[in-house]
């Protein structure tokens, strides 16, 4: 079985990120099944109705990850306040004049809510890579309150 590859579609209409079928297993003459439903790329297309693809699964898992994202959007002070208080915050502090932090529980794979105050004090949250510098937080929330500003 080769350990890195598997069938998925892309987003639908009905379906937000990527989906991952099966991973691949390949047969001695070359042909690529599914290594848990044994079948075909074509016959995968035919009971799925859409498109198969076949991807490398780190890949596939960045693009499933990435398909989570949002922009940050403005919060209540009272859900930022929750926010930081109902589980332990990971990365709380404060980068270029912006005070954030990150949930410890994750949304899915390594992308969090993130929750920044900006001077002006709005408060915002959005989805991202937990692992992204408080200074990329800050420029992304700042960004978008240059945006919105009234």
């Amino acid at each position: 079985m080769s350990q890195n590859l598997v069938f998925y579609t892309l987003a639908t209409a009905t379906t937000q990120s990527p989906c991952i079928i099966d991973s691949v297993f390949t047969r001695d003459d070359g042909t690529h099944v599914g290594a848990y439903s044994d079948l075909t790329v074509q016959a995968l297309a035919e009971k799925h109705g859409c498109e198969i693809l076949i991807g490398n699964s780190a890949t596939v898992h960045k693009l499933i990850e990435a398909s989570y994202i949002t922009p940050p959007e403005t919060v209540s002070e009272e859900n930022f306040h929750y926010a930081l208080n109902c589980l332990p915050p990971m990365r709380w502090g404060r980068w270029v004049g912006v005070e954030s932090f990150r949930m410890s529980e994750f949304y899915t794979g390594n992308i969090t809510t993130i929750y920044a105050r900006t001077p002006d004090g709005r408060h915002w949250r959005f989805r991202d890579d937990a692992d992204m510098s408080g200074d990329a937080v800050a420029l992304k929330v700042l960004a978008m309150a240059k945006k919105t500003a009234n």
